[in-house]
Formats: C-alpha cells, sequence, structure tokens
C-alpha cells in the first residue's frame, strides 16, 4: 500500500509538482490530440529499453506527442514541436548514489518493433509495465510515475518520519519559466 502525506506536507511539494503537471499535462494533450483525430484512447505503458532507445535510457513510454524517457538519473520529456523535438530533462538534486529507475508491476502484454524488412533487426517480446519507480532517492522518499487514463503522473511516497524537504529537482531545457494565474509553472 502507499503511504499517505498531509497537506501540510503536500504543500512543500507545491513547486516540483506545478513544473511535474505541466509537464505530464503536454504529454497527455497531445495524445489527447491523437485520440481526437483517431477516435482511440491508448493508455500509457512503460516499455524495458530493448534497443528501441539510445542505451542511457532504460524505460521509455511514448504516444504520436512525444516520449518520456528514463535514465537513472530521472526522467527526459520528449515534446514533438512543429518543426522540432524538444527535451525537458527533470533530475532530482542529491539523490542517493544507487539510485536505479525500476519496472514496477508487469503487464502481460509485450511490445514488438518490426521496423524494416531484415528481420535480425527486429525488437520482439519488449516487456512492459504500469510504473516507473525510483525506490529510495532519499532517505525513506520513493518516486514513482505511472499512467492514469492516457496522461502521466507521479507520487511521492513518504515512510514515516521521511524529511519532504530533502526533495528538490532541476528542470533543463526550457526556454521559458513562468506562472499562470492559478499559480501553475508553465514550462515553455
Amino acid at each position: 500500500t502507499r503511504g499517505f502525506m498531509s497537506i501540510r506536507v503536500l504543500g512543500r511539494f507545491l513547486s516540483f509538482c506545478m513544473a511535474s503537471i505541466f509537464l505530464s499535462t503536454s504529454f497527455a494533450q497531445s495524445q489527447a490530440a491523437s485520440r481526437t483525430s483517431s477516435g482511440v484512447s491508448i493508455p500509457v505503458v512503460f516499455e524495458r529499453n530493448q534497443g528501441q532507445a539510445p542505451a542511457t535510457y532504460r524505460f521509455v513510454a511514448h504516444n504520436t506527442g512525444g516520449e518520456v524517457r528514463f535514465t537513472d538519473s530521472g526522467p527526459d520529456f520528449l515534446i514533438n514541436g512543429r518543426t522540432d523535438r524538444a527535451i525537458i530533462r527533470l533530475r532530482p538534486i542529491g539523490v542517493v548514489a544507487a539510485t536505479r529507475a525500476e519496472g514496477k508491476l508487469p503487464l502481460q502484454a509485450k511490445t514488438n518493433y518490426l521496423i524494416g524488412r531484415d528481420a535480425s533487426r527486429w525488437i520482439r517480446n519488449v516487456s512492459t509495465f504500469r510504473e516507473v519507480g525510483y525506490s529510495g532517492i532519499y532517505p525513506g522518499v520513493d518516486l514513482f510515475f505511472y499512467g492514469r487514463k492516457d496522461h502521466l503522473e507521479h507520487d511521492f511516497i513518504l515512510s514515516p518520519h521521511a524529511d519532504p524537504s530533502s526533495i528538490r529537482f532541476t528542470l533543463s531545457g526550457a526556454e521559458r519559466l513562468e506562472l499562470n494565474r492559478s499559480g501553475d509553472l508553465v514550462v515553455s
């Protein structure tokens, strides 16, 4: 079972949560656009990287609007633009050195990449998961990413007596950061 965070503790995460919500929303909005044109809603599924992405990434979640790729250091949001692809990197500061991205809650479904005519280059039976997690990124703190319907979300799970003020992140690759009227951090 997951831990419980009080409203007081939750308030300390406001800045990070708003940035993450924006990035998650961008990912979801691109899926919504594809859902509108195709009429199909595709859930977020995390794939173990078995050669379908550069070797620095351990897991991948993707849609028509972009991808989220997970390194052991944190996620990269690759968002398709009109003419190019933007990469927004989210990195925890001061994490435990042995932190690794891990697939959680395996799914029975497998993904196959049968691209081109050369069957020796096809990637088959890629393992899929419901979540990607970073256990123990700080003492007593875990971070999990998961799909809710067709968009990406995350939770911090704090053990009793864990220090929520240890949770800090950098956000790189953005051209501009600003607060909107609702107090959300908007990343451009």
